[in-house]
């Protein structure tokens, strides 16, 4: 982030995999509290203090179309419009 913020990025897009921060079904770490590269409050203070803006997306992989191995299981059952049509590229 500092060497993109040398180079003159002012803008970060983010996408953040729900069910890497999801660590137990209900339970979240945005801090790093389980494993310190969930740290994502770390990140957004970083970009902030660098004077980044940042948008994030809880998406698995840039421009997925599906999100469904993203979402933990309890999301998945209450968003089945989150799972491949037939043929979809996953």
């Amino acid at each position: 982030m500092i060497e993109l913020r040398a180079l003159g990025v002012t803008t970060l897009d983010l996408y953040v995999p729900w069910n890497w921060h999801e660590v137990a079904d209900g339970k979240f770490d945005f801090d790093g509290h389980t494993n310190p590269r969930r740290n994502l409050r770390e990140v957004l203070r970083l970009g902030r203090e660098l004077g980044q803006n940042g948008r994030l997306e809880w998406l698995p992989t840039r421009g997925s179309a599906w999100a469904g191995p993203c979402l933990s299981p309890p999301m998945r059952a209450q968003n089945p419009a989150r799972t491949p049509r037939p043929g979809a590229r996953t």
